[in-house]
């Protein structure tokens, strides 16, 4: 019995005979694909470029808001230190927050706040550039 499936198959293999396309299709469709690789590569180093030329501003950005911000340190920490919060509703007497903490806290939030806007804003204007919109 395997020897009559075996002989099957063989015939089925021997005729079996793929038709190789002439070397101008192959050629022609070889080029096609070579141009498409050379547009992604194209779009792959103005993405690449792009992406540094954000980071490069978010990055100086970052770092100009965080020298303002810690410039400003004591005066947002003495801002926040006459502050006073009371609830007398739950028996918590009137206090004072740490100006500190709370100062650190805020140019923290301003300075990643500020870098990951000018992140987003630097690629959308780059890629509305690249596109002509």
């Amino acid at each position: 019995m395997e020897y009559m499936e075996d002989d099957k198959i063989r015939g089925l293999f021997d005729k079996f005979q793929p038709q190789l396309p002439s070397d101008a299709h192959f050629m022609a469709r070889l080029k096609r694909n070579m141009a498409s690789v050379e547009l992604v590569k194209q779009q792959t180093r103005r993405m690449q470029h792009r992406n540094r030329v954000a980071v490069v501003m978010a990055a100086l950005v970052g770092c100009i808001i965080g020298v303002v911000m810690t410039l400003l340190f004591p005066v947002i920490s003495g801002w926040i230190s006459s502050l006073s919060i009371s609830l007398p509703g739950i028996g918590m007497p009137q206090t004072s927050p740490d100006g500190g903490i709370l100062a650190w806290i805020i140019t923290a939030v301003v300075v990643t706040a500020a870098t990951l806007n000018t992140y987003t804003l630097a690629i959308n204007v780059l890629t509305a550039r690249e596109t002509g919109d």
